[in-house]
């Protein structure tokens, strides 16, 4: 994390506002609270709007200050630079229903992906996303381009039987797979966060806060078992031994190993002829 003075980064951003490609994935709590990720690519500078109760957000891989609205962001030759915060200013409330809305920066392009809790009913998002289901949580999905100053709005409520949205927003029976999907991701979910809390009472592993179990929900089976495997072992294991440990074919393993890549949860580093995986230092803060 770098920080410098205001006047440095302007001289820096002679050439801003270059070609930038956003991928946003936001964790909505119950409670209105959002855990926002955002890894930016591309080189350039850009001003991310940021809500107010956001006091100091983790700036990484990237020079930056902070701006009256947000924060000022200048991404060198790595192109590359990774965003977190949390805030209770992107949602608000009236009776049982919830406004979800996010000022987005200029980009050329942008992915947001929003994990909220299975019990949420999706009424209405603009512009239109697709709506899925990911372990036990559903997500909306935004495939933007270009940006230019726009947010997403979604208005939601919650209720105690099992979602029923499909992509665009349609419906569909519950057929007897969805029905198991849906009964057996919160048990997985659950059985992996009671082993892991037994094993740190043992003085094993790493510490399971709230915010790794909530970031837990939103995965798939297997990266679930890769991030359990991870958290038992002290936050890294060689990759060959995650395979066979896991289960988890080869192929699979590959795709699951870049998603988490992708979401910054961890990193596979590739010095040696055996690859190494391990927890980021970002999740493991959580």
């Amino acid at each position: 994390m770098r920080r410098v003075p205001f006047l440095v980064l302007l001289l820096v951003a002679g050439s801003a506002s270059a070609q930038l490609n956003g991928n946003y994935n936001i964790v909505l709590e119950e409670n209105g609270n959002s855990l926002v990720t955002l890894v930016i690519n591309g080189v350039g500078t850009i001003n991310i709007p940021l809500p107010l109760d956001v006091r100091s957000p983790a700036v990484r891989d990237a020079l930056y200050v902070r701006a009256s609205n947000g924060v000022e962001v200048s991404i060198d030759a790595d192109g590359q630079s990774t965003i977190v915060y949390k805030t209770a200013l992107l949602t608000s409330r009236e009776g049982g229903r919830w406004r979800y809305m996010m000022e987005l920066p200029p980009l050329e392009s942008a992915t947001v992906v929003v994990y909220v809790p299975e019990t949420a009913v999706i009424a209405e998002t603009s512009p239109p996303a697709a709506i899925s289901h990911v372990g036990e949580s559903k997500s909306m999905i935004w495939n933007l381009k270009p940006v230019n100053d726009s947010a997403i709005v979604a208005e939601y409520s919650f209720s105690g039987s099992a979602g029923h949205m499909t992509e665009e927003g349609g419906g569909r029976g519950l057929d007897l797979k969805y029905v198991l999907a849906v009964v057996l991701a919160p048990l997985a979910a659950t059985a992996v966060i009671i082993y892991l809390v037994r094993r740190r009472q043992r003085g094993e592993g790493l510490v399971l806060s709230g915010g790794k179990q909530n970031v837990l929900k939103t995965l798939t089976g297997n990266e679930m078992k890769i991030v359990s495997l991870l958290l038992q072992n002290m936050g890294g294991m060689q990759r060959n031994k995650l395979e066979k440990t896991s289960g988890i074919p080869k192929s699979s393993l590959a795709s699951s190993l870049y998603n988490l890549e992708q979401r910054k949860i961890i990193r596979v580093d590739k010095s040696y002829a055996v690859h190494y995986v391990e927890l980021t230092e970002w999740f493991k803060s959580l």
